[in-house]
């Protein structure tokens, strides 16, 4: 399953930019804020699959359609580090959403396409669920990367 499969699959009332995938056994989505919430009782299964990405990636994102759709990023709850008045206009969003992609990496640490390295723990955590590990541990982990 591909993340662009995953995501066109979603459950149509979580959003594009966190979507939840049908029971989260295989696969799941995070982003700078943590994993997307699961179902109640939603266990693994034995293939883990965490995508990590923000709402304000245009990498991520970039879509050649929205030159004449509107992205679904766009429509409904927008990512929290996306703007509100960001519109959708054909032609014009492809333009800036190309401009967008050639200065993702100009953001800062945690936005755009800048991953901060603290993001992946909590991927990490669910993947390989390691034992005994405590939250306090955790956390000292994700600032011992975001010191870096």
């Amino acid at each position: 399953m591909t993340w662009r499969a995953a995501t066109a699959g979603r459950d149509p009332q979580s959003p594009a930019w966190l979507p939840r995938f049908r029971d989260g056994s295989a696969i799941r989505f995070a982003n700078q804020n943590g994993m997307q919430q699961q179902r109640p009782g939603a266990q693994w299964g034995p293939i883990r699959i965490v995508y990590l990405q923000y709402a304000s990636d245009p990498v991520t994102f970039f879509d050649p359609a929205s030159v004449y759709r509107e992205p679904a990023w766009m429509r409904g709850p927008r990512g929290p580090d996306v703007s509100t008045e960001l519109r959708w206009y054909p032609i014009v969003t492809l333009l800036q959403l190309a401009l967008d992609m050639s200065l993702a990496t100009t953001t800062p640490m945690g936005y755009g396409h800048v991953y901060a390295p603290e993001h992946y723990i909590d991927a990490w955590m669910q993947v390989t669920a390691p034992e005994g590990w405590q939250p306090s541990e955790v956390e000292r982990l994700k600032a011992l990367f975001a010191a870096r």
